[in-house]
């Protein structure tokens, strides 16, 4: 867990960054793997977990419930592990009371009690109608055909395909508006069909039938034990495509990791290919170089992938390339306000941030100044902490408060750091 430091002081390499690294485990397969693992009545192995915050949260409620304990679940600022709790708890039998830190009580959780509700969840808001903390009595529910928009967040989604099979008549959910963040979706949907459950999803429609989730699909070991790998997160690995896109000379192998994968940031070597970088896939794993060639202006939507926005936001100001962002709705209700935080530490390097219609933001990097000593806030956002550590590239003295809190997703990119080079106490 989060370990309380301060901030770190970090020192750039004193040559280009050539490193051997293996990326962590993907915390959004590892979650929903652990949600479909407790409904499984088969047992199997979840090889390569994630050791991130969020994950270990998830793992020890799941555990403290076959233990018969009951009672209080504090999930800290496990957003995910708080929504899948949310609709698991509402399914199995028990009372609980589901709560979180500060930021998860800001953090809107309506819409999925809403659509719990529907199906004869019995959920109370114990302050505060809309957030956590939550009383759930949890009992059998009813399949229904629910409605829910598309546009808060596709983990409410995801929750509620997670928990459709065990419901009597399973369920239809119909997706109102913007659809955002639709690859978690689809995650959703392809290691749901990886245990037997297949989905028809069309347009705005998805069907989830009644059907156990079983284990005939799984590979089996030496020992004839049924099991499941967890991919590398190919979000870790855009701050490596950052940090080989501002370090000329740099080389950097990331082991195990494939051109295929059914992570929706998985997009990340394609599109750090407009920055400097180019990816080459080998039987071992992805090897990106920094070439150097880099687009004079820049303008993405990132609707299915808003993890990438600070890395990206980040990467186009050091190369001064004007850049549009749009489709960033959810990023107000993330670990922090990320259109605030980005808009606050981009100012201190000289980078106009403004926001434009349909929640985007224009970013002019026309008066870059790093000064030679850059101090960043994190927000207690692991992504604002591991997206700027790239900037120490261009400073003399630079510190990130509240480090640590990189152990949400990525509990060992110090480390990775220190392995290629940098110095960070």
């Amino acid at each position: 867990m989060n370990t309380a430091i301060d901030s770190f002081k970090l020192i750039k390499p004193a040559a280009p960054v050539n490193v051997s690294l293996t990326l962590p485990a993907s915390k959004s397969i590892s979650n929903r793997l652990l949600i479909i693992q407790a409904f499984c009545k088969e047992k199997f192995q979840i090889n390569n977990l994630s050791e991130a915050d969020d994950t270990n949260v998830l793992f020890a409620a799941l555990e403290q419930l076959k233990t018969g304990k009951a009672g209080t679940f504090d999930i800290g600022l496990a957003g995910t592990a708080f929504r899948f709790l949310t609709a698991y708890l509402s399914a199995i039998n028990g009372e609980f009371l589901l709560t979180g830190d500060e930021r998860i009580k800001q953090r809107p959780v309506k819409a999925l009690v809403q659509a719990l509700q529907t199906m004869g969840a019995k959920i109370e808001y114990v302050d505060k109608e809309g957030f956590a903390p939550l009383k759930i009595n949890g009992n059998t529910l009813s399949g229904a055909e629910i409605n829910i928009k598309g546009d808060i967040s596709s983990q409410f989604i995801s929750a509620l395909m997670l928990i459709a099979p065990t419901l009597q008549n399973g369920l239809t959910i119909i997706i109102e508006g913007e659809f955002v963040s639709r690859p978690y979706v689809a995650m959703t949907v392809k290691l749901m069909a990886m245990f037997g459950i297949e989905i028809n999803w069309s347009a705005n429609k998805i069907i989830i039938p009644a059907v156990p989730y079983n284990i005939n699909g799984l590979p089996s070991d030496e020992q004839g034990n049924k099991f499941i790998e967890v991919e590398g997160d190919w979000t870790a690995g855009s701050y490596w495509c950052a940090i080989t896109a501002l370090s000329p000379g740099s080389i950097v192998q990331l082991n195990g990791m494939k051109q295929s994968s059914i992570q929706g940031d998985c997009i990340v070597p394609a599109l750090f290919s407009f920055f400097g970088v180019s990816a080459e896939f080998t039987d071992a794993g992805c090897i990106l170089k920094h070439n150097g060639k880099f687009e004079e202006r820049f303008g993405f939507d990132f609707t299915d992938n808003p993890d990438l926005t600070q890395t990206v936001a980040v990467v186009v100001s050091v190369l001064k390339i004007p850049c549009l962002m749009n489709g960033l709705k959810t990023l107000r209700d993330k670990e922090t306000n990320r259109i605030d935080a980005l808009k606050e530490q981009l100012n201190k390097i000289g980078v106009k941030v403004t926001e434009v219609e349909n929640d985007g933001l224009f970013i002019d990097p026309s008066s870059l100044n790093i000064p030679a000593e850059l101090p960043i806030n994190t927000y207690n956002d692991h992504r604002m902490a591991m997206a700027f550590a790239p900037l120490v590239l261009f400073t003399d003295k630079m510190s990130i408060e509240n480090p640590m809190v990189v152990s949400k997703s990525y509990p060992s990119f110090w480390k990775h750091l220190s392995d290629a080079g940098f110095k960070a106490f």
